[in-house]
């Protein structure tokens, strides 16, 4: 009981700035931040004080996701990699470190543009694309709209060995 009371009046001494001590008639020592009749004051000494720094946890699932640094790179197609398509087709891949939260998306750009819409995976179909250089790059957002990661700019080239030629006239008969 005695280290019950010493133990609650160290404790509220942050609160309080006096902590009393006295004897009652049964020869039981009491404690209290209250002074009664015969209270003694207890001069503490500062290396007595108890003091507790609690970190700033991130308190929603969100911050939590927000906390971690995800790493996010394009696997394929490589840096500078020529991609020889006559249709304008080839697949973007990509990879995130660690693991991210349920319901990111991912959004691959193309030439600094969005080129679809933002979905699930980090894998893309890409049809259609003119021959040429182009740059590819692909960002990851929360289930909130928060940019988690982003790649780099990826340089590819895209070689078509022909282009359709359009309908030549005939020759007269």
């Amino acid at each position: 009981m005695k280290t019950l009371l010493l133990t609650l009046a160290l404790l509220s001494l942050p609160l309080q700035a006096s902590v009393y001590r006295w004897v009652d008639e049964q020869g039981v020592v009491h404690y209290s931040d209250t002074p009664v009749e015969g209270a003694v004051i207890i001069e503490l000494k500062e290396n007595t004080h108890n003091k507790m720094v609690l970190p700033n946890l991130p308190d929603t699932p969100q911050e939590q996701a927000d906390a971690v640094g995800y790493q996010l790179q394009i696997t394929e197609p490589e840096q500078e990699a020529t991609i020889r398509d006559n249709n304008g087709d080839f697949n973007v891949l990509a990879a995130i470190t660690p693991q991210p939260p349920e319901g990111t998306r991912y959004q691959l750009l193309l030439d600094g543009q969005a080129w679809g819409t933002a979905q699930p995976r980090p894998v893309f179909q890409l049809t259609g694309i003119d021959r040429g250089e182009h740059t590819l790059s692909i960002k990851a957002y929360s289930a909130a709209g928060k940019l988690l990661a982003s790649t780099p700019e990826r340089i590819i080239y895209l070689h078509q060995a022909f282009v359709r030629p359009t309908s030549r006239p005939q020759p007269r008969s």
